[in-house]
């Protein structure tokens, strides 16, 4: 649903594949972890497994949140 966004909102996106092989479980949290060292800001879209997650990492960094779930 994000991506579709962007899309729309011609707004760049930058994918962060979660690596299930190497990290097995703990991938998505990694994932969370390398996007928010990269963002300046979230959006968080209903329906995500990891959304949660992101949004207590998006805190921890100080990072701009738009909570629309």
């Amino acid at each position: 649903e994000g991506e579709n966004w962007a899309n729309l909102m011609r707004i760049p996106v930058k994918k962060f594949p979660a690596n299930w092989d190497k990290y097995g479980k703990q991938a998505g949290f990694i994932r969370n972890a390398e996007m928010a060292q990269y963002a300046d800001a979230v959006i968080l879209f209903p329906g995500g497994r990891g959304t949660d997650h992101m949004y207590n990492v998006a805190r921890s960094h100080g990072l701009i949140i738009y909570d629309w779930r």
